[in-house]
């Protein structure tokens, strides 16, 4: 996905319908908030101080949608984004991770994409030293104007891309944070051969940082970290809580650290020195089963006074995740089966029983976790061509792969799942180990 942080909030949403199934509410407000830091970019003088980021409080049954929201969102703008669990960290003097670490790990997140896009904007340079450096090491330096022309015309046509050549390279090594500091210590060189496609892939990857200035990357890593970062705290309702206790009084106090980076400090990172959090968004989600978002301190709720809830997914928007959507789960299997030569159709009423027997298993039996319970139920049907596909034909009959083909078919989803025409499982006899073990108790 290309980042587009320019959009306007109904192309956001649009851009993520292509994703994420449904949940209309919360895919406006987060293209409310992202647009929000577009509009506070462009506001000058003491205006734009005056603004802080709205942060987000998403609420749903697990499996609807609140982290792939949020993330493909975050991919939209291009913005710097870290998921963390809130249940992974601990009050301050208790063991565990401090709140702090989330800011540290959107830091080299933040600092790896300026990499990235620095690479990208000094790329015809790079490109130019690359080639200067392979002619220079096929032809020597005296080679006359007519002969270095027509040596170049021949490697940009990929003519040369077989034939070796020797160059002196620098050895591997680990110098990222030394250079998270500005400077980066010297590596030993070594003369290596190679073919001259290997040869220019290698000189790409390791002569980038020469075009790159160390401490301008800091400073526009660092403003994106503090001007357009986003930190997703999921799990949000197992910290929260009410009455007395210890372990109410732990989740209060975590839910304090946490509010202290809401509400706007300093934290000093490894990667990128002293960064504010005032204009990082937050957005906190969970599912809250067993509990209230009330239920957590009334300062917090107030640093996340745009509440979301998202409804449990519905059979016709299963059915759009499992063919109607960029990335759906019958596309994986079809892309994962094409690497081994087989085509894959599936039958418009298998797709319908797939669907059943998930909204069968999340209303009926157990607690509805969404498309995690169809991501069960398609692996399951799939998982007999998975292991056969790459045989050949004569080999791979038993599992319906015939000429390079998988074709699945209502009675096949039936067979997988064991269940009947609407996804109910079947009851089914207890074998001869079971019955054994019933009577030696």
């Amino acid at each position: 996905m290309v980042a587009k942080p320019d959009l306007h909030p109904h192309e956001m949403v649009a851009e993520l319908d292509r994703y994420v199934v449904g949940q209309q509410n919360a895919k406006k407000a987060l293209a409310v908030a992202l647009r929000n830091r577009w509009r506070r970019g462009r506001m000058v003088g003491t205006a734009k101080d005056m603004f802080v980021p709205k942060n987000l409080l998403i609420t749903g049954p697990s499996g609807s949608g609140k982290t792939l929201c949020a993330k493909r969102m975050a991919a939209i703008a291009g913005a710097p984004f870290v998921k963390v669990e809130a249940t992974a960290f601990t009050e301050i003097g208790y063991r565990g991770r401090d709140v702090q670490d989330m800011i540290q790990e959107l830091c080299v997140i933040a600092r790896k994409m300026t990499v990235d896009r620095m690479r990208e904007r000094s790329n015809p340079k790079l490109t130019r030293d690359t080639e200067n450096r392979i002619i220079e090491a096929l032809g020597g330096k005296k080679l006359s104007k007519e002969d270095r022309k027509a040596l170049v015309a021949s490697y940009r046509e990929g003519q040369l891309d077989d034939r070796e050549v020797t160059l002196e390279l620098a050895e591997k090594s680990d110098n990222r944070t030394m250079m998270m500091f500005g400077f980066s210590i010297p590596t030993p060189k070594k003369k290596k051969t190679l073919s001259v496609k290997r040869a220019r892939e290698t000189l790409l990857e390791t002569n980038a940082d020469r075009f790159i200035d160390q401490g301008e990357i800091n400073a526009e890593a660092s403003d994106w970290v503090e001007n357009h970062g986003i930190i997703f705290v999921d799990e949000i309702d197992k910290i929260s809580g009410k009455g007395e206790g210890d372990h109410t009084n732990f989740r209060r106090g975590v839910q304090r650290d946490l509010l202290t980076l809401v509400e706007g400090t300093t934290v000093q990172t490894q990667a990128l020195g002293p960064i504010r959090t005032d204009q990082i968004l937050f957005i906190a989600a969970g599912a809250f089963h067993y509990s209230d978002p009330k239920d957590l301190m009334p300062e917090f709720q107030g640093r996340f006074p745009v509440r979301v809830k998202l409804d449990a997914l519905s059979g016709e928007d299963l059915r759009r995740v499992l063919v109607a959507t960029e990335g759906s789960l019958v596309g994986q299997y079809d892309l994962l089966l094409k690497t081994e030569g087989v085509s894959l159709t599936v039958d418009d009423d298998a797709i319908d029983l797939m669907v059943k027997a998930a909204m069968w298993l999340n209303d009926q039996k157990n607690e509805n976790i969404g498309v995690r319970r169809l991501n069960g139920i398609v692996e399951k049907v799939f998982e007999p061509y998975l292991y056969d596909a790459g045989q050949d034909d004569d080999e791979a009959r038993t599992s319906k792969i015939v000429n390079g083909k998988v074709h699945v078919t209502h009675r096949d989803v039936m067979d997988r799942l064991d269940c009947d025409r609407d996804g109910v499982p079947h009851r089914r006899a207890p074998d001869a180990e079971t019955i054994d073990k019933v009577l030696r108790r």
